[in-house]
């Protein structure tokens, strides 16, 4: 069985390009932090509302370095231009048999953006 996945809340700027970078790591008990080697596995990422009725995005995902587990997510400025005061998103991982496991998830809030 997997952790549960770790919380990260998002604040990010209605009709602004996004991104942020990545390093899917493991820790042992002790103490010892080791990457996740990310070759041959898929990352997803998208932006939901909170019934999951709606899907606002798919994140961008951009491999910088996948034997080290090292990524970025992006959204592009017409992409959050549509998103809502709050929406929900998660980051899975897809092994190469095709099981998921959710890494990250968390709450988008949209912050006004003002020039265009």
């Amino acid at each position: 069985m997997s952790s549960p996945p770790a919380i990260e809340n998002l604040e990010i700027y209605r009709g602004v390009d996004w991104s942020s970078g990545y390093i899917f790591a493991s820790e042992a008990a002790d103490g010892t932090v080791t990457p996740d080697n990310l070759q041959g596995k898929t990352i997803i990422a998208q932006a939901w509302d909170k019934n999951r009725t709606f899907k606002y995005a798919d994140f961008a995902v951009d491999y910088t370095d996948r034997p080290n587990g090292e990524f970025f997510l992006s959204l592009t400025d017409d992409l959050t231009l549509q998103f809502p005061d709050t929406a929900y998103y998660d980051v899975v991982l897809i092994n190469a048999n095709g099981i998921r496991e959710s890494y990250v998830k968390g709450q988008i809030t949209t912050l006004m953006g003002y020039s265009r």
